[in-house]
């Protein structure tokens, strides 16, 4: 499978440019178009890679599949948002599920409207969002077209943010704090050389984006270990 890449300031798939670099892409016919308050273009994005809005960041390429409340259900109940969360997973490096429930209410008018056991069915929906989300789909939700045009405009702030306040936190010296396990899980690594690392450098972003020179100063880090933490992580 061909993946998306950048081609110059263009974003390319299959040879068909589907998007431009420091640009939102929207797909044509989007309601979004007026609400989403940075810079934005139109290219086709069905069947593949699918979505109703794309872009490129530091982290790699978003795809952002937005769905009213009642279009969500129906979508839902005959497998075609499945469907699209499958192609759009095969295609981005992040893919979000943007849900539109006006007034917090529309979802569950439509599982009234639409099911004869609808409470039934409405656990259904949940559970299968918990399986969207282990596969790696991101869901967020707006109460208005306008919230989600705000909130695919802080989607892109977000993935453009090379650093985040999750990762940027001190923490103690024992435990076992997922941002520990983050610097535990790195081969050859452990408890020790992890503990050592945030005594020298207080968090864990700060560990994986300091220089070469810095970490080997630090207690227990070989070339060796700082050599396998930026080939885990890709830095």
């Amino acid at each position: 499978m061909e993946r998306i890449h950048l081609a110059d300031d263009q974003i390319v798939l299959h040879q068909t440019v589907i998007g431009v670099l420091g640009s939102v892409t929207l797909a044509p016919g989007d309601a979004l178009a007026e609400y989403v308050n940075v810079p934005t273009c139109v290219y086709p994005l069905a069947p593949v890679p699918g979505g109703d809005a794309m872009f490129y960041s530091p982290c790699g390429f978003v795809g952002i599949e937005r769905k009213r409340g009642d279009d969500a259900v129906n979508s839902w109940s005959n497998g075609h948002l499945a469907e699209q969360l499958s192609i759009m997973l095969d295609y981005y490096d992040h893919t979000v599920l943007l849900i539109e429930d006006t007034d917090g209410q529309q979802l569950y008018h439509s599982f009234v409207k639409s099911f004869e056991r609808p409470a039934l069915q409405f656990l259904r929906w949940q559970d299968d969002l918990m399986t969207y989300q282990e596969q790696g789909v991101t869901i967020r939700y707006s109460l208005s077209i306008k919230g989600t045009g705000l909130a695919v405009a802080r989607l892109v702030g977000r993935y453009e943010d090379v650093t985040h306040h999750a990762f940027d936190v001190r923490i103690k010296a024992s435990g076992s704090h997922l941002q520990r396990r983050m610097l535990e899980g790195i081969p050859g690594w452990g408890r020790e050389t992890a503990d050592s690392a945030l005594r020298a450098l207080g968090t864990p972003i700060r560990v994986l984006t300091a220089p070469v020179e810095q970490l080997e100063k630090v207690r227990l880090l070989t070339p060796r270990k700082v050599r396998i933490m930026q080939d885990a992580y890709g830095i």
